[in-house]
């Protein structure tokens, strides 16, 4: 989830293939089909995220599956917000492990 709340201008291409390679199903899927909107965006309109994470937990797990809770932050910047503005999340991330790692399969916003 770092991956998806950090983002530096860029450096976008390299922050978005590396949040593919941790993705598997539909979030893959979704992602994949943004990806060069999502980019243009992020250089564009020179966005900067900086993300962290405050919490995570398992909410419920099996041999090829997992869905983890992400309480999360992050500060960001663009053109027409240059000193940031704080942002909190809440998501929902489903796992599946593919050979022996595990993906995030689908992402949700939690409200």
């Amino acid at each position: 989830m770092l991956n998806l709340l950090t983002i530096r201008p860029g450096q976008a291409k390299a922050g978005a293939d590396k949040l593919m390679e941790g993705a598997t199903g539909q979030f893959k899927q979704s992602f994949g089909a943004e990806k060069e909107t999502y980019l243009k965006m992020i250089d564009g309109q020179h966005v900067t995220s900086d993300g962290g994470i405050d919490a995570a937990g398992i909410e419920s797990s099996g041999s090829s599956n997992a869905t983890v809770l992400v309480a999360a932050h992050s500060t960001v910047k663009n053109d027409s917000n240059k000193k940031g503005s704080a942002r909190e999340y809440r998501l929902k991330v489903m796992m599946t492990k593919v050979d022996d790692r595990w993906l995030a399969s689908n992402v949700q916003f939690v409200p």
